[in-house]
C-alpha cells in the first residue's frame, strides 16, 4: 500500500519517469539475484562439504535442484525492511540521508519480488523432483534399523555369561540376553522391505494381537470370577479393569490401523 509513496519519494525530480523506474527496477532484480546467488552458492556448498564421499546421499534428487528450492524458500521480509528503515532521516549535519529513499524502495522492491518469484517458482521446481524420494528415504532408514539392529546383537552377543559360581544368575541373564536379542531380531525382520518379509510381519502382527486380546479376555473373566467368589473386592477389580480396558482400546486401534 505504501508504495506508491515510497516510489515517488524514491525517484528523482530531475529525471523522466519512465528511465528512473526502469533505473530502479534493474537495482531491484540485481539485489535479488545477487541474493539468490549467494544463498544458491552457501546451501550448495555447504551440502557438498557435509556430504560423505561414498555411501547414500540424504537428499534425494539433483543436489543443484534442492539448493535452488532452498534458495527461492527464504523469502525476505520484515528484518529487511527494519535494518532499512533504521537508516537515519538526516546527517549529523542536518542533509538528508543519501539515497534513502532509493534503498528504502529496492528492500520494498526485494521483497515483494522475492515473494512473487517464490511463490511461482517453488510448484515448478518442486515438480521436478523425483517421484521416488519418500522410498529413498524409507529404505536409507530401513538400512540404519538394520545397521544398529546388528550392532546390538553382536554386542549383546558378546557379553560374556556370569561367573559359573552363580548359576542362578547366569541363567537369568541368558534369558533376558535371549529375549533382547529376539526383540532386535524382530527387528530385523520387519525392517526387510521384500513382499515376503511384509506379508510375514503382517501375518505375524496379527496374529500377536488376537493372542493378546485372547489373554486380555482371559484377564478380565478370571477377575470377574474372583470377585464373583469374594475373594477380592470392588476397588481391586476396578484398577485392573481399568488397565486391561487400556491395553485392549490399543490393541483394537493398532489392529484397526493395520
Amino acid at each position: 500500500m505504501q508504495l506508491p509513496d515510497i516510489l515517488a519519494a524514491a525517484l528523482p525530480a530531475s529525471q523522466a519517469l519512465w528511465p528512473a523506474v526502469g533505473w530502479l527496477a534493474l537495482y531491484v532484480v540485481g539485489a535479488y539475484l545477487v541474493i539468490m546467488a549467494i544463498r544458491f552458492a552457501v546451501i550448495l556448498g555447504y551440502w557438498r562439504l557435509t556430504q560423505p564421499s561414498e555411501g547414500p546421499m540424504t537428499l534425494a534428487g539433483d543436489p543443484r535442484l534442492i539448493a535452488a528450492i532452498a534458495s527461492l524458500s527464504g523469502v525476505r521480509g520484515a528484518v529487511t525492511l527494519a535494518g532499512v528503515l533504521s537508516l537515519p532521516l538526516v546527517l549529523a549535519d542536518g542533509a538528508p540521508f543519501p539515497l534513502r529513499d532509493v534503498l528504502v524502495f529496492i528492500a520494498a522492491g526485494v521483497i515483494l519480488l522475492s515473494l512473487v518469484v517464490a511463490s511461482i517458482g517453488i510448484p515448478l521446481l518442486l515438480a521436478r523432483l523425483p517421484e521416488q524420494s519418500n522410498d529413498l528415504l524409507e529404505r536409507e532408514r530401513c538400512e540404519v534399523r538394520i545397521n544398529a539392529a546388528r550392532a546390538a546383537i553382536t554386542a549383546l552377543e558378546d557379553v560374556a555369561s556370569s561367573d559359573a559360581d552363580e548359576p542362578a544368575r547366569a541363567a537369568l541373564q541368558a534369558e533376558i540376553k535371549a529375549g533382547i536379542i529376539a526383540e532386535f531380531r524382530d527387528e530385523l525382520s520387519s525392517a526387510d522391505d521384500s513382499e515376503d518379509a511384509r506379508s510375514l510381519a503382517r501375518l505375524r502382527d496379527s496374529l500377536d494381537g488376537e493372542l493378546r486380546l485372547l489373554a486380555i479376555r482371559a484377564q478380565r473373566r478370571e477377575l470377574y470370577r474372583l470377585r464373583i467368589a469374594g475373594v477380592i473386592d470392588d476397588l481391586v477389580v476396578s484398577e485392573f479393569l481399568r488397565e486391561l480396558d487400556i491395553q485392549e482400546t490399543a490393541l483394537m486401534r493398532d489392529q484397526g490401523n493395520r
